[in-house]
């Protein structure tokens, strides 16, 4: 039951930011908010698309069948390419972001590019060592 709650949980998460993304492909031209509108109202008729639900269950479905024997694995792949994706790669692609759509927004991070530039250098960095740690135990280098 615990599993079947942290999955239905995750993929409704994950639903609502990839819906998000869908949306924004077909709406290009967003603006940011003036004021902040409330949450009750606007979603009381929000109904998730498709690809948004489908996407994030055929995720968690397909490495929970790449993983079967293993769980442990699977936390281990999740903890060797997830972390990363979501403390480096996720912040610098929404600051760049941010500074491409938005220029006359202030910054989320200070400098120019070099912070983003050096954060997704060290994001690559760590997922390159766990790749060669992983080639390395299989005795492949």
């Amino acid at each position: 039951v615990t599993i079947a709650g942290s999955h239905l949980g995750s993929c409704t998460s994950m639903a609502e930011e990839f819906d998000t993304y869908f949306k924004a492909d077909k709406n290009e031209s967003v603006e940011p908010a003036s004021e902040p509108q409330s949450s009750d109202t606007d979603r009381s008729n929000d109904v998730f698309s498709l690809p948004a639900v489908v996407t994030p269950a055929l995720m968690a479905v397909g490495f929970g069948q790449l993983f079967q024997d293993d769980l442990t694995d699977l936390l281990k792949f999740a903890g060797a390419y997830g972390s990363p994706l979501l403390y480096f790669g996720l912040p610098v692609a929404m600051a760049w972001t941010q500074r491409e759509k938005f220029p006359s927004l202030p910054n989320l991070v200070p400098g120019n590019k070099a912070p983003l530039f050096a954060s997704t250098a060290v994001g690559v960095g760590f997922v390159a060592s766990e790749i060669f740690q992983s080639f390395a135990a299989t005795g492949a280098v």
